[in-house]
């Protein structure tokens, strides 16, 4: 079992994440981001890292914003309460 902590760092906003962003995408970001925050000592799937991982590593296709925000909502959709 993995917790929500072990990815946390790697999906925290750089400078180039909010890159020709409007605010309320920034704003969509820092929430759940939050959220993940507010429940980081939590449980998920070993499944969900890796797979969180997987979209990471995804550097050509998508932006560094999407690749995060997806990779966050792996993890948010898969934390066990």
């Amino acid at each position: 079992m993995a917790k929500v902590k072990q990815i946390l760092s790697k999906v925290k906003a750089t400078s180039l994440t909010y890159y020709n962003l409007d605010k309320r995408t920034i704003d969509d970001f820092k929430k759940l981001y939050a959220y993940l925050k507010k429940h980081e000592n939590k449980d998920v799937g070993e499944m969900a890292i890796k797979r969180a991982n997987e979209m990471l590593k995804e550097k050509g296709r998508y932006s560094d914003y999407v690749r995060k925000y997806k990779a966050m909502e792996i993890l948010s959709t898969s934390i066990r309460h």
